[in-house]
């Protein structure tokens, strides 16, 4: 049985999507971030990491 499909799933399904994208990106620059700080033999190459993936 199919169901009918309505107009404004699709649009609401990508904003969600890139939500998603979006707030995982921040949680691993994040990540990268703590990390530079605590280590900071690698600590300038995770910074400039972390903020290239937040831009």
């Amino acid at each position: 049985m199919t169901h009918p499909t309505r107009p404004g799933l699709q649009p609401e399904r990508t904003s969600i999507a890139w939500l998603r994208t979006s707030l995982a990106l921040i949680a691993n620059a994040l990540l990268f971030l703590r990390w530079g700080v605590s280590h900071p033999e690698h600590g300038i190459v995770l910074l400039t990491l972390s903020v290239v993936i937040c831009l």
